[in-house]
């Protein structure tokens, strides 16, 4: 068993994330470079970002996604309550004005021993029958630590 899970996320969510949800709920994998399919490997993960980020790739399927996942979040935490509408269209506004760039890969390096089986679910909807892949909830900041990797 690892001493730790690893997770990729683009800047801009773990951004978002950090200063408006307070929370992350990420996919991770008990190595950095896993025998997981592709999809489900944060080697393979950060490098299909980073290769997007740095070709400026403005129609790239994951960021698409990706933005619009962190809107419908946004939105549905304002209605909650728990953001105000003024945060809602900073979000908004953030994420129409970001740039590929700002969808640059960072690494989540989260001590295992720091996340309860509470919060641990195993991902059953896999790319592939042997691969192994987690769900964490209620990530906060001070259950990991963030690698920013430069891009040329």
């Amino acid at each position: 068993m690892s001493l730790y899970f690893y997770s990729v996320n683009a800047a801009i969510a773990y951004a978002i994330c950090r200063d408006f949800f307070g929370e992350y709920r990420v996919y991770a994998a008990e190595a950095f470079a896993t025998d997981n399919p592709p999809s489900s490997d944060p080697q393979d993960i950060h490098w299909e970002m980073a290769r997007h980020a740095v070709a400026r790739d403005k129609g790239y399927t994951k960021f698409l996604q990706l933005r619009a996942t962190l809107q419908t979040i946004a939105t549905r935490k304002a209605q909650e309550g728990t953001l105000t509408p003024a945060q809602l269209e900073l979000i908004t506004e953030i994420l129409a004005r970001a740039t590929p760039e700002e969808y640059h890969p960072v690494i989540y390096v989260i001590l295992r021993s720091g996340i309860g089986s509470d919060r641990l679910e195993a991902v059953t909807d896999k790319p592939r029958d042997d691969s192994q892949e987690w769900i964490i909830h209620h990530l906060r900041d001070d259950d990991f630590e963030v690698v920013v990797t430069r891009l040329p």
